[in-house]
């Protein structure tokens, strides 16, 4: 006998195999319950109560209704990929034959949109911003306003330095850090562990932080974390996104500038530099080298556009009145 509404335990039973075997983040977990209540409602709408009632022809109309509601081919193709892990995981675990009535439905195609990132003269002036700041007005600079921008130099010099996710950087102890060998653990997606490298000055932003900033923050508190917020606490991933969007809008960086912008730039800037992919790929802690190489198109586009500037034959048949 069927039972009447199956979905919740289904989904439940998913989610803890995401959290438990997958090793998925809470923010994942999150995604993947939004994404796939969106389909189970309108399964529950039409009234199908079970997996094995849902063919292609219904996936093909959920897909139908998301385009009604204009929702964006990035957000469908996301909602699709939730979709087929799930009704996998449903075949796996014996509940439904196989994952055909999904994954025979193609999600839509989609443009691969280049990632944005900073020029090295905006990385540069980013990430010393807080102490062009501190140096700028030092009589109206309080002890715990130092100490915050000594932070927040820390936290945007290892941001463009390593390459870290901004998860990763939320979520770092003192303990990974190996400052003599300007190195340290991170444990990335998956729980895959990975060492992140910096230079030398990352290395003096850290020390300084650590021996003049963390201490006035940290308080009565005592903890292994690395970076704190203003009540000793860890910052969060969301506060790290402010102190980079912050700091870029007072240098007035017209990017939009994200912890993910410092990633992004990371990689661009190595691979100008004459860095391997391969190593690259390391560093950043992707699984597939297919996800690193969107950074050699990046890299191609802005090569393109120096040429296009400066090879004399782009320029033929244009005055010098056309050129300003």
């Amino acid at each position: 006998m069927i039972p009447t509404d199956p979905w919740s335990p289904l989904l439940n039973r998913f989610l803890r195999n995401l959290r438990g075997a997958k090793s998925a983040s809470l923010y994942t977990v999150r995604n993947y319950r939004s994404d796939l209540g969106t389909f189970l409602a309108f399964l529950k709408g039409r009234d199908l109560s079970h997996p094995i009632q849902v063919t292609p022809r219904t996936v093909e109309a959920y897909l139908y209704l998301l385009a009604e509601r204009k929702f964006a081919r990035r957000s469908v193709a996301r909602k699709m990929s939730a979709l087929r892990s799930f009704w996998r995981f449903l075949a796996r675990q014996g509940v439904i034959a196989n994952a055909d009535a999904v994954t025979r439905v193609p999600s839509p195609k989609l443009g691969r949109p280049l990632p944005s990132f900073l020029s090295e003269a905006e990385a540069r002036r980013l990430v010393e911003a807080p102490v062009a700041w501190l140096e700028s007005d030092a009589s109206a600079v309080t002890p715990r306003r130092r100490a915050l921008a000594l932070r927040d130099r820390a936290i945007l010099e290892l941001l463009y330095a390593s390459g870290l996710r901004v998860s990763e950087a939320a979520s770092l102890d003192l303990r990974q850090l190996d400052m003599p060998r300007q190195s340290l653990r991170v444990w990335g997606k998956g729980g895959k562990q990975r060492e992140g490298l910096f230079g030398e000055p990352c290395r003096d932003a850290l020390e300084q932080y650590l021996r003049e900033s963390r201490p006035k923050l940290m308080g009565s508190s005592m903890n292994d974390v690395l970076f704190l917020n203003h009540r000793g606490a860890r910052l969060t991933p969301r506060s790290i996104q402010g102190v980079v969007s912050s700091w870029a809008r007072r240098t007035g960086i017209s990017v939009s500038t994200h912890p993910h912008t410092m990633r992004h730039s990371f990689a661009t800037h190595l691979l100008d530099g004459g860095a391997d992919l391969r190593e690259v790929q390391e560093l950043l802690g992707h699984v597939s080298v297919q996800t690193t190489e969107i950074y050699t198109h990046v890299t191609l586009a802005q090569a393109k556009a120096v040429y296009g500037r400066a090879h004399p034959g782009m320029r033929r048949g244009i005055t010098k009145e056309d050129a300003r």
